[in-house]
């Protein structure tokens, strides 16, 4: 089975979805813990490995979490489903993620900052 690449609408979604805690992948994971990623995505078990993408192309797997079950294993959801990301596709989009990431980290220091001012000018003026 050979995994093929996502339209660029549909990349963007998944990035909007991932960025929204709307998908989980395996990259949410504690690299310690990726021995779970089987038992994560209960569907991995039932597919057989012809089935399967080549592990070369497969850059992660995710699911949406309107798939996850009412049970936890060590703090994560375990889900119902589960879908192939190549890794062409994974690069692009953890690029982006990475991006936006640290763009909401540089916002919200800047707010912080603009109100710890206020609050200082506050203070002064009632001095």
């Amino acid at each position: 089975m050979d995994l093929g690449r996502l339209p660029p609408e549909a990349l963007a979604k998944f990035i909007e979805d991932v960025l929204a805690d709307r998908v989980f992948t395996a990259h949410h994971l504690n690299p310690a813990d990726f021995h779970l990623i089987p038992m994560l995505f209960m569907p991995l078990a039932f597919i057989e490995k012809e089935n399967r993408p080549p592990s070369e192309q497969i850059g992660t797997v995710y699911a949406p979490y309107t798939d996850a079950i009412p049970r936890a294993l060590n703090g994560y959801a375990i889900f119902s489903s589960v879908a192939f990301l190549h890794v062409e596709d994974w690069k692009l989009a953890s690029e982006e993620i990475r991006r936006d990431q640290l763009e909401r980290v540089a916002r919200d220091a800047a707010r912080t900052e603009r109100l710890r001012q206020g609050t200082a000018k506050d203070e002064a003026a009632d001095g």
